[in-house]
This record gives structure tokens, sequence and C-alpha cells, in this order.
């Protein structure tokens, strides 16, 4: 069953080998027809099953510290997750923002904020209107680009569900969004929820990572649905009408050769919809101080494991005396991320998306003390089986 990022390529590509027509990006109601569909059956459980329990988990530790919490979410669609959340989560939202450039949903989310009754508001506990801009979140800091004030606003949770799609240079919003976070109380996290197999970030290291491998997309195989669906796959449609025509009918064919179909619904097409997040923190660009201690390693393509070999890690270290291993394991815990050990390579944990891997081929001796009471303690070991 071929994947949503996978029929997108597909997609872009017969849309280029049929015409030469120009391009334009969909219109707001378009997307909003799209976006329905996504989230329809199927697509709304990965929700309930990942994106919320997740979500709630990372803001667990900021509730219970007593933080007012101020949350600004980048393109939440016509409804924020935040109002899916367990209700002592949500009475803690004190101040909300949003940058949700699509004016449907921009309006539809507005109006559903701002319920005046306490027992049906999402956010029950807000102590001003949301602010909600209908411009898009941009990476530089320019007030006047962003309608913020660099100085006044800064947030808790700044977070990206499904919205880094379309963006050029992701890592720079990402570093927009960190630079936005509170000093203080330390705790500040950016999450990200993409709907994809990776997330290349080119060396911003994650605090948390989280995958969702088994989300899947339901569509109708009906003409007016993939006709609607198609477009906000590949993210435009064709300026020419009678070249959109044309290329409706090869979307439709791509969609129904790349698709797979339950013997419970004959009438739909499944595609696999992979989710993964990450949430990272005002340490996510502190790498240098760890790589500038020590040599980077290529081992990456001498690990034996397929599936390691698919992720992106941060950056891999070759640590060459003890206090190399010590500096990696200070500096893990100083900024609150995490290391994974290259051994033998075996393992599809040894390297992982976004985070620092420690090549440990230097060191090919384990050293045991018994520590009384007959218990092992390993002073440096050779992780083989990684």
């Amino acid at each position: 069953m071929a994947t949503l990022e996978s029929l997108k390529r597909s997609l872009r590509h017969k849309a280029t080998t049929i015409t030469p027509s120009l391009t334009r990006p969909l219109s707001d109601s378009q997307y909003s027809a799209g976006f329905d569909i996504l989230l329809g059956g199927p697509g709304w459980f990965t929700y309930q099953e990942f994106i919320i329990p997740q979500l709630s988990v990372l803001l667990e530790p900021l509730v219970n510290s007593g933080a007012r919490i101020s949350v600004l979410e980048v393109a939440p669609g016509p409804k924020s997750v935040l109002g899916y959340l367990p209700g002592h989560l949500r009475r803690m939202v004190r101040k909300y923002a949003a940058y949700e450039p699509n004016y449907l949903f921009s309006s539809r989310l507005e109006e559903w904020l701002c319920s005046t009754s306490r027992t049906m508001s999402p956010l029950p506990c807000q102590e001003s209107p949301p602010d909600i801009h209908r411009i898009p979140f941009v990476a530089d800091s320019d007030t006047n680009s962003t309608g913020m004030n660099d100085s006044a606003d800064k947030f808790h949770v700044i977070l990206f569900c499904h919205s880094l799609y379309g963006m050029k240079h992701k890592c720079r919003f990402i570093k927009r969004a960190l630079e936005m976070l509170v000093e203080r109380p330390r705790g500040g996290l950016v999450v990200v929820f993409h709907r994809d197999e990776t997330l290349r970030l080119d060396g911003i290291t994650c605090h948390q990572t989280a995958s969702f491998p088994t989300g899947v997309i339901r569509v109708a195989d009906d003409d007016e649905e993939l006709n609607r669906f198609a477009p906000f796959v590949a993210g435009f449609v064709m300026q020419d009408e009678g070249a959109d025509k044309t290329i409706q009918i090869e979307w439709r064919k791509v969609c129904r050769a790349l698709g797979r179909r339950e013997e419970a619904h004959q009438d739909h097409l499944l595609f696999n919809s992979p989710n993964m997040m990450v949430a990272l923190t005002q340490h996510a660009t502190a790498l240098p101080e760890l790589t500038s201690q020590m040599q980077s390693s290529a081992i990456a393509d001498g690990v034996k494991n397929r599936q390691a070999r698919l992720h992106h890690p941060a950056s891999i270290v070759r640590p060459t005396e003890i206090r190399h291993v010590q500096q990696c394991v200070c500096w893990a815990l100083d900024h609150d991320v995490g290391l994974t050990v290259i051994g033998g390579g075996h393992s599809d944990h040894c390297l992982w998306p976004n985070v620092v891997a420690v090549d440990m081929s230097t060191f090919d001796q384990v050293h045991i003390v018994t520590a009384g009471r007959g218990r092992i303690w390993f002073r440096f070991w050779f992780l083989g089986c990684c």
C-alpha cells in the first residue's frame, strides 16, 4: 500500500509528464475540501491514538510546574487539536495565538474558540481573546512580517500539527519557533507532528521523538471525491481549465493504481499515512558544543541494519577516549536530549532521526567491576548488539 508521500510524488510526476500548463495553489475552499477527507474515518483515528496522547504527555510536566501555559499554533485548521486534550490540560492554557492564512479556517477557528459558554469552550480559562493571525508563519524575526513583537510574544508551547508541508527550508521555521519560546521557566517546547516517515532537521537535536507507522487514510473511490483529494495531496491545480480536466482523469488513475482496497470497504481506497512527532527545547541548536570537542564519524554507511540506514541522525560523533564518552553523556544530560550508540550496527535503533549517535568503534574491551553482594557494574562497555 502506497504512502501519502509516494502518492504525492506520483501525482506531481504525472502532472509534469501530461501537460506543461502552469500550476496554481489551491484556493481556501479546495484546501478545505481535501483537508476534510484526510480527517475522516481512520484519519481521525491517528489523532485519537497518537497525536492527542503524545501531546498530553508532553504538556503534563508544564502543567505540573504550575505555569500559565501560552500556546502558539501554526496552521491549526478550523479547530485546534488542543480542544481535544483532557480537561485539566485545556484549563491550563491561558493564552492562545495562531497563524492560519486560510480565511475559511481562521474564521471557523475564531468562532469555535470564542464560545461564550465556559462549559462548551475548548479552552475555557483563556485570560484574553485568542489572537488569530490570518497570515502565514514566516521564518524571519521582523515584527511587520509576523505580526508579533519579539520581546513580548513568547510562548511555552509552539505547535506544528501537520503544518510544515509546503514550507521550504523547514529548519529555518523550526529555528524561528525556538527563538519564540519563553526563557523561564525552563521547559518550553516546539512540538511537530508530521505526516511522513522522515523529517530531516539538519543538525537540530530532538528532546523526544515518537512514531506511529500504522496510520491510514481512507478515501471514497468516487470521481468527485478523488477530484478533491488528489489536488490536496499534490498541493496544486492547473491554471488552464482544460489541462485541469485532463490531469484530474490521470490523477484518478494514479490514486486507483496505488491505493489498496479492503474486503470490507471495496468502494474505498486506502493509503498509508505514517506519522511522527518530534519535540524540541531551546537547547535543540546546541550540537556545535559537542561536535567541537571530538571528531565526527562516517560509519553510517557501514551500519548493517537497513532500517537504521534510512534514518538521518543529527550527527555521528566518534569518541576516542573515555572522557569523550563522558562528555557525550554530560552534554545530553545538560541539554535534555537523547543519544544512540553504534556498536555492531545490527539494531534499527543505532541511528535515529535527529538524534546524536555515538560511534563506539574505537573501543574494543569490556571492564567489569564487582561492587559487593555479587552486583556487577560495567565501568565501560561495548554494545556489540547495537
